[in-house]
């Protein structure tokens, strides 16, 4: 089976709102690459994302699942894991293509939300992605979760996401694949929804980040109470 330069694997539940513009905007890239949406048989999305992608069926819900399922079906060299609501520009993986050189194993971009309302939504993604860049920079490998890539060697190297975190399964994999190859934030714009933040409120919001990364940074787990914000 011939190779692809970009594998983009996307695990998908219930998102048929959001993942056509995702499938679409990344069509749109000139790189070679081919798409994997991971979703349940049954799922709405289904119909929609055989027009655009090979669709690979799991049977039980978590997204290291589903992520691992996709790997296992990628031809690419670069593998591009992506929540349903991210848009690429159209020079997005030309510009990740780049950028992967030397020992670079796994990369994280810069967020901007697309459906931001106000300056305050605009504020919280540029505190976040400074925080995300300082601690990259100072070797302390973290992600932002809604999209982030590896090379098949470095995710091979690791085995994959671990399956049995429900939550912080991509600090995780970023801390491991960092032993071995370098993992570096990208100034490479990626764009997702701020949907999580407008239906559960702002301080909801940040208390379950809060949360999450304390649990994972100190007691090395998940925090389950996450996806019920």
């Amino acid at each position: 089976m011939k190779a692809v330069k970009i594998s983009v694997i996307i695990p998908a539940l219930n998102e048929k709102k959001y993942l056509e513009d995702c499938l679409k905007s990344i069509k749109n890239q000139s790189v070679e690459h081919e798409i994997i949406v991971v979703c349940p048989k049954k799922d709405s999305a289904v119909e929609m994302a055989n027009k655009y992608a090979k669709v690979v069926f799991v049977d039980k819900r978590g997204v290291s699942l589903a992520r691992n399922k996709g790997a296992e079906k990628a031809r690419g060299k670069i593998l591009i894991f992506a929540d349903a609501d991210v848009r690429f520009s159209d020079d997005a993986f030309e510009k990740i293509k780049q950028k992967f050189k030397g020992n670079t194993g796994g990369m994280i971009f810069n967020l901007k939300p697309w459906d931001a309302e106000n300056k305050c939504d605009k504020m919280i993604f540029y505190l976040w992605n400074r925080i995300v860049s300082f601690l990259n920079f100072f070797r302390i490998p973290f992600t932002n979760g809604s999209c982030f890539a590896f090379t098949r060697q470095a995710f091979s190297k690791v085995r994959g996401f671990d399956e049995f975190m429900l939550t912080n399964e991509d600090h995780d994999i970023a801390k491991r694949i960092s032993k071995y190859y370098r993992f570096v934030f990208s100034d490479v714009i990626v764009y997702t929804s701020l949907r999580r933040l407008h239906r559960c409120g702002m301080l909801k919001f940040l208390k379950q980040h809060v949360k999450s990364t304390f649990l994972y940074f100190v007691f090395k787990k998940g925090n389950p109470g996450y996806w019920d914000s």
